[in-house]
């Protein structure tokens, strides 16, 4: 397996950068939203939409045209190959903070049935607000957290059952 590469999707399309590659993009936060992505000495003014912490997927906007971002790892690129990206998403138990944060908001409740991609909860890190989201339909059965609670990375947030 080469570790050196890692598989990008813009909108649905596939690419292959080298981690140099990845690793030599600078992000500069200018105002609110906006960012400079200084890539090859080139700066692009860049609007952050959206960062979908369950799909690892990346929103941005440039010029009006709005980007979807997913950069695989290894073990995604693997699972992938192995044909066991679906049985994986459909494994998911429970939702741990991604990073550290504070829970700004719980949109749902114990018993809620939630579909995929329904929002459960938004977690606010580094002044960035994520929306956390099901992978799959599932049924809310047991919240962890309170709303304002700060929360480290790994904790466990809310307890699922697969619908």
């Amino acid at each position: 397996m080469d570790h050196t590469f890692r598989m990008v999707e813009v909108n649905g399309q596939p690419f292959s950068l080298s981690v140099a590659d990845v690793e030599d993009i600078h992000i500069h936060p200018i105002e609110n939203d906006w960012y400079h992505f200084i890539i090859d000495r080139e700066a692009l003014r860049v609007r952050w939409i959206d960062y979908d912490m369950n799909k690892q997927i990346l929103t941005i906007e440039h010029d009006q045209i709005r980007y979807e971002i997913q950069i695989k790892g290894a073990l995604e690129q693997q699972i992938a190959r192995m044909g066991l990206d679906k049985v994986v998403e459909h494994s998911v138990q429970v939702i741990k903070a991604p990073m550290p944060g504070l829970v700004l908001e719980i949109a749902v409740s114990e018993g809620d049935v939630v579909e995929k991609g329904g929002k459960v909860l938004v977690l606010e890190a580094m002044k960035m607000e994520n929306v956390i989201t099901v992978p799959v339909q599932s049924i809310v059965k047991k919240i962890v957290v309170k709303p304002g609670a700060a929360v480290e990375k790994g904790q466990l947030l809310i307890e699922l059952e697969t619908a």
